[in-house]
């Protein structure tokens, strides 16, 4: 798959449901879009899980620099394995709205993968929230078959004015932001 492509899930309730989407966005129609992010968007509870802590800085990165672009309001917390993600989640004074749940975790020791960690999520008390995986593996076979993922980024995860738009598109499907 060719970089800046990612795969995104076309309806949240068909997980079989996927379309392979270019974004091509300039700056300033990301601009003057995602600020409706921002307006009208909740404090933003995410957290973070992959194996390795660089991708988990790259993604935190961009994931902050739309709180600069359009106003978001993250917290960000970051995770090694999907058994940490579970612990997470079970604690009752933490409620993550946004999740990006990376599928292998093997490097730090991690046994669940990330489909598994995902399902394990929507049966929880954050099965609304909107889940991301994301996968350095590019075969069609993994891209298209997460159950229960609202998208799907490939590695090298997408820009951040890419990532405002799928989101305000994903929220705006999901009846969680109005124009």
């Amino acid at each position: 798959m060719a970089h800046g492509q990612k795969c995104t899930q076309g309806d949240t309730n068909e997980p079989t449901s996927f379309k392979l989407r270019k974004a091509s966005l300039s700056h300033d129609s990301v601009l003057t879009m995602t600020p409706m992010l921002g307006k009208h968007a909740v404090k933003w509870k995410c957290l973070i899980a992959d194996d390795l802590a660089f991708n988990r800085i790259l993604l935190k990165r961009k994931l902050l620099a739309l709180c600069q672009n359009c106003g978001l309001d993250w917290t960000i917390h970051e995770t090694a394995t999907g058994e940490e993600v579970l612990e997470l989640t079970e604690q009752p004074d933490i409620k993550y709205n946004f999740f990006v749940i990376d599928e292998n975790f093997d490097s730090a020791g991690g046994i669940l993968k990330g489909r598994e960690v995902i399902e394990k999520i929507r049966l929880g008390p954050s099965r609304d929230a909107v889940v991301v995986s994301c996968s350095g593996n590019n075969s069609p076979e993994v891209e298209f078959s997460i159950p229960g993922a609202d998208l799907i980024f490939c590695k090298p995860t997408p820009a951040p004015q890419e990532i405002a738009s799928l989101l305000e598109e994903l929220l705006l499907k999901r009846c969680m932001l109005t124009v």
